[in-house]
C-alpha cells in the first residue's frame, strides 16, 4: 500500500494503467478486519484521488459502496479512516456516476451515522463539483436533501440544511419549490441554519445575502426606529432585537468602514444581547462582530479590546459569548492580528466563575489559545525561561497548585487531561472536510494525519517499464492475500 503511494509520487501515470487490478485487491482490504490494513488502505486511496483525480472514477465506483461501509464500523479507528478517505475521494475525484451510489445508500441505510455522514458529503459535493457534473442526478439529489430534513438523525437533519442552501446554489428553482413545499416550522429550521451558515462566513455566504431582500428593500428611517426600540430595552421582545441586529449587520455590510462612527453607541446594546436568552438573537449578534472585522469596520484587536468589560459582565451569558469571540477570532485570523497576552490573566480568573458554562469555555479559550502560541510556548521552555513553579511537580503530582478551590469534587487534573487531549488533536482550521471526533473517540484519525501520512512512504528506483511492471505484480500479489503479514501488506 505505501508503495503503491511511492510508486504515485515518482509518476502518476505509472499507476492509472494497473487501476483495473488494484481495484479488486482494494475491494476485498476494505471488508478485511485488521484495522491496520485498513487505515493504510483508506490513506492510499485518498492520496490516489488526489493525485489521479476524475481518472480513478471507475476505481471509486467499484470500490465506493465498501468505503461507505466502513463509517458504521465501531472501531473509530477505521469509522475516521472511512470517512476521510470518502470525502477525499468527493473532492477530487468528481464522477456522476458515483451519486446515484450515495444517494440510495443513504435511502436505503439504516445507520444513522452512514447517513449523518452522507448528509455531510452531500455538502462537499454542492461546494466542490460543478453544475454540470450535478444536473443528471438533480432530481435524486433533491430528494435525498428533502428527506435528509426529515431524517430521524438530528446530525442528519442539520448536515441536510446546510446541504440544501448549498443544493440552491446549483439549482435555485427546485430548491425553491423544496421549501414552499415544507411546512412553516421546518422552514424557519432552515432559514436559522442559512443565517448561521451566513455567521460563519461560509461559502454560501454570497448566495445567501440575496435572500434578505425584504430587509434591504425597508427605509432608512424605519431600519433606525426599530433598531433604536430593539437594542435598547433589556427586556426585548425577541423578534425586535433578532431583525434590529439583522438591520445593523447590513449597515456594516453597505457603510463599511464608515460604520465606526457608530460603534460607540452600538456597542454596550450588542453586549447586552449577546446575553440574550434565545440562542438565534445570540447567533446574530456573534454574527453582527464578525461582520464588523470581515468589512473592515474594525481590526480584531481593537473588536476583542472595546469587549473587554465582557469578562466582567453580571450576565454569565455574555462571559461565555465573549470567550466564544475571542475563540473564533483566533480560529480566523491567528495571533498575527490579535495579540492574547493582556486576555490570558481575565481568561483565567473566570476558571473560579460560579456558572459551570463559563468555567468550561474558559478552559477551552485557553487551550485555543495555546494551540496557536504553542511552538512559542515550546521555545520559550527550551530556552530556560520559565518560571520554576511552571516545570516543578507539586504535590498533586501535575504542576497546578490549587489554592483558591481546595474543596472541589474535581482536583486539578482536569485542566491538564483537557489540555493534553486538545494539543494532541491536529484540526485547527474546522471544515466540511474535516472529520471532529469527540472526546471519547479513542483512536479517530483526522484529515491532517492523512495529508503528513501521504508521503511518509519507502523511495523506489524505476529505470525501466518492467521494473514498474514486478513492482506492480508483486503488490498485487501480496495485498490481494489475506494469508500474507498485515505488515507486508501494509509496506506492499
Amino acid at each position: 500500500l505505501r508503495k503503491i503511494r511511492s510508486l504515485l509520487i515518482n509518476n502518476v501515470q505509472n499507476v492509472i494503467v494497473y487501476l483495473k487490478d488494484l481495484s479488486i485487491s482494494f475491494l476485498d482490504i476494505l471488508k478485511e478486519l485488521r484495522s491496520q490494513v485498513i487505515r493504510e488502505a483508506c490513506i492510499t486511496i485518498a492520496y490516489m484521488s488526489k493525485c489521479i483525480r476524475n481518472k480513478l472514477d471507475q476505481f471509486c465506483i467499484y470500490i465506493l459502496q465498501e468505503l461507505i461501509n466502513l463509517i458504521q464500523n465501531s472501531a473509530k479507528v477505521i469509522s475516521s479512516a472511512g470517512t476521510v478517505a470518502l470525502k477525499y475521494v468527493i473532492k477530487y475525484t468528481h464522477a456522476p456516476k458515483l451519486l446515484p451510489i450515495i444517494t440510495t445508500t443513504y435511502t436505503q441505510s439504516k445507520s444513522k451515522d452512514i447517513r449523518s455522514t452522507l448528509c455531510d458529503i452531500l455538502c462537499l459535493i454542492f461546494e466542490e463539483w460543478q453544475t454540470k457534473s450535478l444536473e443528471r442526478n438533480a432530481t435524486t439529489l433533491r430528494d435525498m436533501v428533502k428527506k435528509g430534513i426529515a431524517d430521524a438523525d438530528n446530525d442528519a437533519r442539520r448536515n441536510s440544511r446546510r446541504a440544501f442552501w448549498a443544493f440552491r446554489k446549483h439549482f435555485p428553482d427546485i430548491a425553491d419549490q423544496v421549501y414552499s413545499g415544507l411546512d412553516p416550522a421546518t422552514q424557519k429550521t432552515l432559514e436559522r441554519e442559512r443565517d448561521i451558515l451566513s455567521g460563519n462566513g461560509g461559502s454560501m455566504s454570497a448566495s445567501l445575502r440575496g435572500s434578505n431582500s425584504s430587509l434591504n428593500s425597508m427605509p432608512g428611517g424605519v431600519i433606525k426606529r426599530r433598531t433604536s426600540t430593539g437594542l435598547r430595552s433589556p427586556a426585548t421582545h425577541t423578534p425586535s432585537a433578532q431583525k434590529s441586529l439583522e438591520a445593523f449587520t447590513e449597515l456594516i455590510k453597505r457603510l463599511g468602514p464608515d460604520f465606526n462612527a457608530y460603534t460607540a453607541t452600538v456597542f454596550p446594546h450588542v453586549i447586552d444581547r449577546l446575553g440574550d436568552s434565545k440562542d438565534t438573537v445570540r447567533e446574530k449578534a456573534q454574527l453582527l462582530l464578525h461582520n464588523l472585522m470581515e468589512y473592515r469596520v474594525l481590526t480584531p484587536q481593537q473588536l476583542i479590546d472595546k469587549l473587554t468589560p465582557c469578562f466582567k459582565h453580571k450576565n454569565s451569558k455574555v462571559r461565555e459569548e465573549f470567550l466564544q469571540t475571542i475563540v473564533n477570532t483566533l480560529n480566523e485570523h491567528g495571533t498575527a492580528q490579535l495579540s492574547v497576552k493582556s486576555y490570558i490573566q481575565p481568561i483565567v480568573s473566570l476558571l473560579g466563575d460560579p456558572t459551570s458554562t463559563v468555567r468550561d469555555a474558559s478552559i477551552h479559550t485557553l487551550v485555543e489559545i495555546y494551540k496557536h502560541v504553542e511552538q512559542k510556548f515550546d521555545e520559550v521552555k527550551e530556552e530556560g525561561l520559565l518560571l520554576k513553579s511552571a516545570t516543578s511537580s507539586h504535590a498533586n503530582g501535575n504542576g497546578f497548585q490549587d489554592e483558591t478551590d481546595t474543596t472541589s469534587l474535581q482536583p486539578p487534573v482536569r485542566p491538564t487531561r483537557l489540555v493534553k487531549r486538545t494539543v494532541s488533536a491536529s484540526a485547527k482550521k474546522p471544515t466540511s472536510l474535516d472529520v471532529q471526533p469527540s472526546l471519547g473517540d479513542a483512536g479517530a484519525i483526522s484529515w491532517e494525519v492523512f495529508e503528513a501520512s501521504f508521503e511518509q512512504v519507502p523511495s523506489i528506483n524505476i529505470y525501466t517499464q518492467k521494473d514498474i511492471e514486478d513492482h506492480f505484480k508483486n503488490i498485487i500479489q501480496i495485498i490481494g492475500n489475506k494469508n500474507v503479514d498485515w505488515e507486508k501488506r501494509v509496506d506492499a
